[in-house]
């Protein structure tokens, strides 16, 4: 029951961030398209780095159809340019971070799984955006259920000093706990709670809560009565109130209730 309601609560963030970060990718492709364009016309970029003009009209075409909200016409668009106009590593790689978002927002998640990976692999394409597409392509694996996935890929990520930050660290905890690797979820959320708290900042709640989720699951009672008590305390509901109740209910711990 725990999982069922902690799954649900992260799946609305989940989809909430993966619409931003996929705008932020579309407008960021025509900023940096932009951008290089000048620079190409001052000699300051090498020609493996240089779309074509017929490849940058279909691209641009396609843009033209993903602001319209016409995603069949652009991906039709896309796999017709990938096929013939584009021709160049570095040209397929800018069709293939279109292709990502409009096979995401259309729900093709099998598609954009392909057409991320094919981003994160490109040495064509700059750290930054190599690393985004790590972090989003893991949310889509996540949104499918497949955890092991998730874990392979931002472990590879971090290991490839891929630019990964604390969202990404939490994605792995949390896949770590549909895959009930309660102590390697453990690790991570310890260490990004205590980042927090050392700081003097205001812990999330959905931090906490999965904090709380995994130390229940791994029958830590005692630390999550703790954390328990730090959501009565930052955060208070009638659900944390009944999670310490649960917790005295089931832990035969009778020094644990004279915490509640």
């Amino acid at each position: 029951m725990h999982k069922i309601f902690f799954s649900l609560a992260i799946l609305k963030s989940i989809l909430l961030l993966m619409t931003v970060v996929l705008l932020a990718a579309c407008v960021s492709n025509n900023n940096t398209t932009a951008a290089k364009g000048k620079m190409i016309e001052g000699g300051a970029l090498p020609s493996r780095l240089i779309i074509g003009s017929a490849c940058q009209e279909s691209l641009d075409t396609a843009r033209q159809w993903i602001e319209s909200q016409s995603l069949e016409t652009a991906e039709s668009v896309l796999v017709a340019a990938f096929n013939s106009q584009c021709d160049s590593g570095y040209e397929k790689s800018q069709l293939q971070r279109l292709m990502a978002y409009v096979m995401s927002a259309q729900k093709k998640y099998s598609a954009a799984i392909d057409a991320y990976q094919y981003v994160v692999d490109s040495q064509y394409l700059d750290l930054l955006t190599r690393s985004e597409a790590v972090y989003t392509l893991a949310q889509i694996r996540f949104l499918t259920d497949d955890y092991k996935k998730v874990i392979d890929g931002i472990t590879k990520g971090m290991a490839d000093e891929m630019l990964l930050n604390t969202e990404a660290e939490l994605l792995l905890a949390r896949s770590y706990y549909r895959l009930s690797r309660y102590d390697d979820g453990l690790a991570i959320m310890e260490k990004v709670v205590a980042q927090q708290e050392q700081r003097g900042a205001k812990v999330k709640e959905s931090w906490l809560g999965l904090l709380w989720s995994l130390y229940y699951e791994n029958q830590d009672y005692q630390q999550a009565m703790s954390v328990s008590g730090k959501l009565m305390a930052h955060y208070p509901k009638d659900l944390y109130r009944q999670k310490r109740s649960h917790i005295c209910d089931v832990a035969n711990m009778p020094q644990l209730c004279e915490l509640k």
